[in-house]
């Protein structure tokens, strides 16, 4: 897989490293203190100003506090592809949020990385070889039945599709999007597979946050044929990673004239698919008619586009793989004092 790659625009150090404290969750006073040199919040005020530039050995210091690089003192650390998002229908990036996004992967997957080696937790993702290029909706089924061929997960349910994808080596990082975006991929140094997520969970459901990532997976695994539609691919290859299809005709039949709200929510509630989806793919697959899936639309999902009452996935969609870097992280650090 090959790419053209985003250029970053040039950030000035001031608003760096402003940007990358905050991102870190820290105010000026704990940055002084976790600092070895004497140095005062004025001067990261002044830092962050531009009235100051820091001294080499003030700069090693932020570098080792922050546990950034490159991304900190030149203002750029990995070659990224282009953003692949995940809209609501309408939805548009503007150029501001595109490079503030790019940025922000860059400080937070050079973090995560150096904590990664630092902990003994780094993990090389290894690529699927799935269909190659992809086309249309059989391309997606094929895509997605071959990947859960090779990462043997056969046709269960995915329990929490976050931690099966931490365990592949995908790195999630959580940030607070617009609401137009519902989550988006990238590729870093081609090596590194990166899915950006809101982290106001919220604001979503869960079937809709599995869905989201299954889709971004499909962006960041599938290599696509010329003129072909990503996002249609990508949806495609989500509700059949999620549901495949013996798995949909098995439950509810190959021919259906019409699907009862009872028994989709029974679905809903076992394979962490949302209603809406599952009529999609129900349709997809030619499972029920076009009549029927205008119907559903119409009379049901349109009134009801939060699918409040309709039940609600069992298990819980979590990250961990961060957090427990973080443990170990802290822990290091407790036994230097």
């Amino acid at each position: 897989m090959t790419f053209c790659y985003t250029k970053m625009k040039t950030v000035d150090f001031s608003q760096r490293l402003k940007t990358i404290r905050h991102l870190f969750g820290l105010s000026m006073e704990q940055l002084v203190q976790q600092m070895n040199v004497p140095i005062s919040r004025q001067s990261i005020y002044k830092y962050e100003s531009g009235a100051m530039h820091p001294k080499p050995e003030v700069m090693q210091e932020l570098c080792r506090v922050l546990r950034v690089d490159s991304i900190l003192t030149e203002g750029h650390s990995f070659h990224l592809s282009p953003l692949m998002p995940r809209l609501v229908k309408g939805g548009k990036i503007t150029t501001e949020l595109y490079q503030q996004l790019c940025f922000q992967v860059c400080a937070w997957l050079e973090r995560y990385i150096n904590d990664e080696k630092a902990t003994g937790q780094y993990r090389k993702f290894v690529r699927p070889d799935l269909i190659h290029p992809a086309k249309d909706a059989k391309d997606a089924e094929e895509a997605a039945s071959r990947l859960r061929d090779c990462w043997k997960i056969g046709e269960c349910p995915i329990p929490s599709i976050l931690r099966m994808l931490e365990r592949k080596g995908i790195r999630f990082f959580e940030t607070s999007l617009p609401t137009q975006l519902l989550g988006l991929s990238l590729w870093a140094d081609n090596i590194y597979p990166v899915i950006v997520l809101n982290n106001d969970w919220q604001s979503n459901t869960v079937e809709r946050l599995r869905f989201t990532v299954a889709h971004e997976l499909g962006h960041l695994l599938l290599n696509f044929a010329d003129g072909a539609d990503e996002e249609r691919i990508c949806n495609q290859f989500a509700g059949c990673l999620l549901m495949p299809r013996n798995v949909l005709y098995e439950e509810i039949g190959e021919k259906r004239d019409f699907l009862t709200l009872d028994e989709l929510i029974d679905l809903r509630e076992q394979y962490g698919v949302s209603i809406s989806a599952l009529i999609h793919q129900a349709f997809d697959l030619g499972i029920i008619s076009r009549k029927h899936y205008d119907w559903w639309y119409e009379e049901q999902i349109h009134l009801n586009i939060k699918e409040e009452g309709w039940g609600a996935y069992a298990f819980t969609e979590s990250l961990g793989r961060h957090r427990r870097i973080q443990s170990i992280m802290t822990n290091k650090e407790n036994q230097k004092l």
